[in-house]
């Protein structure tokens, strides 16, 4: 989904993900998540790059939040956005 909301205070991205995916991405099975931006969107990522990504359930209003580690840009505004899990120490 394309449900993106940057907070400026915090520079915390958040976005929704169906619960399939929510608990691998939550677990750290799947530490990432893929999503296309518009070009609004885009433009907003590169002039305050977010810090953090939360994550909503879709369903059950669930959420995590985690420290990026990587954002890649693949092309035509689809991005990937990486954390690690909260328990991995490296």
């Amino acid at each position: 989904m394309v449900d993106m909301n940057v907070n400026n205070k915090s520079t915390t991205i958040e976005f929704v993900s169906d619960t399939d995916f929510f608990e691998k991405e939550e677990t750290g099975v799947k530490p990432n998540t893929v999503r296309w931006l518009n070009e609004e969107k885009k433009a907003t990522i590169k002039r305050m790059p977010p810090k953090h990504i939360t994550i909503r359930d879709r369903f059950n209003r669930h959420r995590f939040t985690r420290k990026l580690t990587d954002i890649s840009e693949l092309n035509n505004g689809m991005f990937i956005f990486s954390w690690r899990h909260k328990n991995d120490h490296r």
